[in-house]
């Protein structure tokens, strides 16, 4: 199966364009996660959930302590440190 890479900057990060979407939609209903991996497939760019807060949704703020990124070694998700779960 093919995979596409996230189109943030420096990232490398890639994503089988089912398991993207399912990522990037996790709130969404199947049809709508279907539609965006077949959007990935056919060459629109994403970003990959490591750039936004799993909790809240925002990106870092790299000068403030608390907006900072802490990053999961298992899965694809990052919270801000205020965000971290316990």
């Amino acid at each position: 199966m093919q995979v596409f890479v996230c189109d943030a900057a420096m990232c490398g990060h890639f994503y089988h364009p089912m398991c993207a979407a399912e990522l990037i939609l996790r709130d969404s209903d199947k049809i709508e996660q279907t539609a965006l991996a077949q959007m990935i497939k056919e060459g629109k760019g994403f970003v990959c959930p490591m750039h936004k807060c799993w909790k809240c949704g925002k990106g870092e703020v790299k000068e403030e302590r608390d907006l900072q990124f802490g990053i999961c070694r298992r899965c694809p998700r990052v919270w801000h440190r205020k965000c971290f779960p316990a």
